[in-house]
């Protein structure tokens, strides 16, 4: 598992290094701290409701996404076509350290609400 969550995050290192940064360029933009903070709310919340998810296993985020493990006899991939077919897009993986994973982007409440529903009617 420590080999998965460093691949994870060597994939995403850039996009984490760079939010200090970015953070620090509009630190004086009022809309674009109200849209960070939205975000981080959203994203914590998204995460919570995840964890009520039987087979899902969410892992900490500081993304605009949380990556899933797919467990108790779910398939990853028929959770992914499960939930297009509820219209809602996640990414599933093919590659070998992390089949078995989706990734869900943070977005509005309203986005999470309709998540959380497909998720429960699988």
């Amino acid at each position: 598992m420590a080999e998965l969550l460093l691949l994870h995050c060597a994939l995403w290192i850039t996009a984490v290094l760079s939010s200090p940064v970015l953070a620090e360029t509009y630190k004086d933009d009022v809309p674009m701290q109200d849209v960070r903070e939205k975000l981080v709310n959203e994203r914590q919340r998204m995460m919570t409701d995840l964890s009520s998810i039987a087979f899902l296993q969410p892992f900490p985020s500081c993304a605009n996404f949380i990556l899933c493990n797919v467990t108790n006899g779910y398939d990853a991939k028929a959770v992914k076509v499960g939930l297009a077919k509820q219209g809602i897009m996640v990414r599933h993986y093919a590659q070998r350290h992390l089949a078995g994973f989706i990734r869900i982007s943070v977005g509005k409440p309203e986005q999470t609400d309709k998540l959380m529903s497909a998720l429960r009617q699988l």
